[in-house]
Parts: C-alpha cells; structure tokens; sequence
C-alpha cells in the first residue's frame, strides 16, 4: 500500500556555508534566484522508499555515496537527516 510523502533535510553549516531546511520534494524551484517552489507529496510504500525515488537509490548503511542511513536507520544526505515534514526538519537545524 503506497503513501505519500514530502522528503525534507535539516539544514547545515560547514565551510563557510549553510543553509535552512530543504523541500527536496517541489514544484518549479529555482534556488538560485530565490524561489522555493511548491512542496507536493510522492508516492511510496515507506519514506525511505520515498527517499530513494527522490534523492537516489544509493541508500545503504556500507556504501559511501551522499544517500544513506544513519545509525538509528534515518535516511540521511550528506551530513543532513532527512524527514517527512518542514516542522521536523526544521525544528532540528534552521
């Protein structure tokens, strides 16, 4: 049975940059001039289904691509946790 979710990351600071969370799940985003773009909702049977339909299907504990899962098994980016929704990812980092 499939559900729906938005895929979000905390955001970050390293090397001189940050930024807030992330909708990774948008409608006509364009970052570069400030727009942030519609959230919308994908289909999937887990979230880290819905992970892998929209960051890429490198998610594994051993493998050292940016998608991954952490210790407690929430998919991740880079350093960042992924979540469902703004008010998690928010509420974590910026």
């Amino acid at each position: 049975m499939s559900n729906e979710y938005e895929v979000w990351t905390e955001g970050y600071s390293a090397t001189g940059e940050s930024s807030g969370a992330i909708c990774h799940t948008v409608v006509d985003a364009d970052y570069m001039h400030g727009k942030m773009g519609t959230p919308i909702k994908v289909k999937a049977d887990s979230f880290i289904d819905a992970c892998k339909q929209v960051l890429g299907e490198g998610l594994d504990k051993n493998e050292d691509g940016s998608l991954r899962l952490d210790k407690e098994d929430r998919p991740m980016v880079w350093a960042c946790r992924c979540f469902d929704n703004e008010v998690d990812a928010r509420k974590s980092f910026g």
